[in-house]
This record gives structure tokens, sequence and C-alpha cells, in this order.
């Protein structure tokens, strides 16, 4: 599902079944080599289990995950326009031309070397600055490496870094005897980020394979949607 909607434009419908074959051979070869090396029977489990109460949010949050989802969707469009400048800008520059030919290791080693004393050390807002800029000029190394997780760490801590403030700000929460859980606001934050830098809808259902949780698919669709 992933895969169609990234490729919707030029997506050949006969590689349909091709696709969804590979993709089963993966899941089943990662969950038996899981289960061989983690010494385990249970093979069919969240990557990144949650252990959120099914009360862990209340409607009275809508907005703030609204507003939530219209911050993550402006700097989602803000990381595709940077990303695009910084392109066009390594194509059309001669020295980065050569730099790439004749010299490529030196690049991946300068960005990595600026990247590690810029983000340390650790820290919500400075992990979420540095992983912004950097995930955008790590993209453009010559060397293999993901996209979409990037992007998903990214809109978990930004979702991490409101859902702390708004946890310091309300101590007691929206509803009395019920507390502000920051992980919701990282999860929905991944969520919202992921889909509006790839611009897909599946990215939900993603998540929620990736938890292992449904107690939020409403702000995690809300947050979709916006």
């Amino acid at each position: 599902l992933f895969s169609i909607e990234v490729t919707t434009m030029y997506f050949s419908v006969r590689s349909y079944w091709r696709g969804f074959f590979a993709a089963c051979c993966g899941a089943i070869t990662i969950r038996l080599l899981r289960g061989f090396v983690v010494q385990t029977e249970v093979t069919v489990n969240a990557f990144f289990q949650t252990s959120f109460a099914p009360d862990a949010f209340v409607v009275n949050e809508i907005p703030l995950f609204i507003v939530l989802g219209i911050f993550c969707g402006g700097m989602g469009a803000m990381y595709i326009s940077l990303y695009r400048r910084v392109v066009l800008f390594l194509r059309n520059n001669k020295y980065a031309k050569k730099v790439f030919q004749q010299h490529w290791i030196v690049y991946p080693v300068f960005v990595s070397l600026i990247f590690s004393i810029i983000s340390f050390p650790h820290g919500l807002g400075r992990f979420s600055t540095g992983r912004f800029v950097f995930s955008i000029v790590c993209m453009t190394l010559p060397v293999p490496s993901g996209v979409f997780m990037p992007i998903f760490v990214l809109g978990a801590a930004i979702g991490r870094l409101m859902g702390e403030i708004v946890a310091i700000a309300l101590p007691l929460g929206l509803i009395e005897g019920i507390n502000i859980y920051p992980g919701v606001y990282a999860v929905v934050g991944a969520a919202s980020f992921s889909a509006s830098v790839t611009h897909t809808v599946s990215v939900s259902v993603m998540i929620f394979e990736i938890t292992g949780q449904l107690h939020y698919i409403l702000p995690v669709m809300v947050k979709l949607l916006i």
C-alpha cells in the first residue's frame, strides 16, 4: 500500500503482485530471524512495543493533536522545499561536482563530524533541529541510506517535545485524574510528519503495526487528514 501511494504517478500495476510477494517473503524472513536471534516462540509482535493505557488520551486533547498536525504539515512542506533546494544546489555547483567525482569520501566524513558536534549533548530541541537539517543533507550523501525512518524519528521527536511541554504546562491533565502521556504525542507526531513528507495515508497502518496498539487510532487519523 505504501509503495503504491508513494509511486502513484508511475507505479506499474503488473508489478503489484511482485511487490506483494516480495513483502511477504521479507516479512517471513525477518520474523524467523528475529525468533532465532531473540530465542522466543513469539515471532509476530510489534518491533517497538508500546504499553499505552486505553485512556492514554481524552477527547479534549483533540484540539492539541490538530495543532500538532498543522505544525507537522507545515514542517513537512518546508522539509521537501529545503531538500529540493539542496539537491539543485549540489547538481549545479561545479565545486560540489568535483568533490563528488574525485574525493567523494570527504563529503560524508565532513557531514558526519558536523552533525555529531552539533547534536551532542542529546536533547529533544537540539535533536529535532539537528535531525531536521542534517537528515536532508544526509539524503544527498553517496552512501546507501533510508528515507522513511529519519523522517519517522524526526516526527516522533517533534511530537514528544510538544507532549513534554503540554505535560509540564498541564501537570493535572485536561481532565483531573487523567495525565498527559507525551509518548502518545510522539507516536502521533511521527505519523503526521511522515504522512506530510511522503503524502501517504497508509502510514497510519504502518504506525499501528510498528507499535502494536490501536488505542490512539482517533488522533492518528485526525492528524493524517489534516
